[in-house]
């Protein structure tokens, strides 16, 4: 009777340190799949942001092209003179060389005659004071545009965590990486966007180069 009330207790001690491995075991299998969601959530999350960052990036360049497309076609006789006119200069373009694009740092906004413009800001200022703000242009209650500047006669929904800056660099040839000024036909943008999540920096950065096509020869 003694052997077996011993046997049948040394069972269920064998069946309680059996039960509480499991209980361990599942324990750290759910904190491991705890992780890899919540990690999954986070780098879903990053993944998000970076499409948008990219699109903004490349919307940055788009603004510059246009504008060079719109003095083509505005100043067709003096495309190769005005083709990097700056229209927030205030003045038309009389082909002297003033009143050109000039290399720095900018912001592209949506201004309220519906085109896309450039504003000049001082180099060396933080591109985190360069927020992009959410409005709402139809009137529907969402956000649709993500824009640098004031838009007084569209709803300000909010800021977004996105900021974004434009650089202008002119090169003499396209050979070189000799640094020219507006008078040279062959413009470098720099689109950079970044944001911030959880405590770290991302950015996204595009760059392409713009030319008036109409002087290859001395670049040959």
């Amino acid at each position: 009777m003694n052997k077996l009330f011993k046997k049948s207790w040394a069972e269920s001690g064998e069946s309680l340190i059996e039960t509480v491995v499991s209980i361990a075991v599942l324990a750290m299998g759910g904190l491991g799949a705890t992780a890899i969601i919540f990690s999954s959530l986070i780098a879903g999350g990053v993944s998000r942001d970076r499409v948008i960052a990219t699109n903004l990036a490349r919307e940055g360049i788009e603004v510059v092209r246009s504008i060079r497309d719109t003095n083509w076609l505005k100043y067709s006789i003096k495309k190769r003179e005005c083709w990097n006119w700056d229209e927030n200069s205030g003045k038309d373009c009389d082909g002297s060389g003033n009143n050109l694009i000039k290399p720095g740092y900018y912001t592209a906004y949506f201004d309220d005659d519906y085109k896309w413009k450039l504003r000049s800001y001082s180099a060396g200022s933080n591109i985190m004071g360069r927020q992009l703000v959410l409005y709402d242009t139809d009137n529907d209650g969402k956000e649709d545009l993500y824009n640098d500047g004031n838009i007084p006669f569209f709803n300000k929904v909010k800021y977004s965590v996105f900021h974004r800056e434009i650089e202008i660099r002119y090169y003499q040839d396209l050979n070189s990486n000799t640094f020219g000024t507006s008078d040279n036909n062959i413009m470098e943008v720099i689109a950079k966007v970044q944001w911030r999540e959880r405590g770290r920096d991302h950015d996204v950065v595009l760059v392409t180069r713009l030319t008036d096509f109409l002087d290859r020869k001395n670049h040959l």
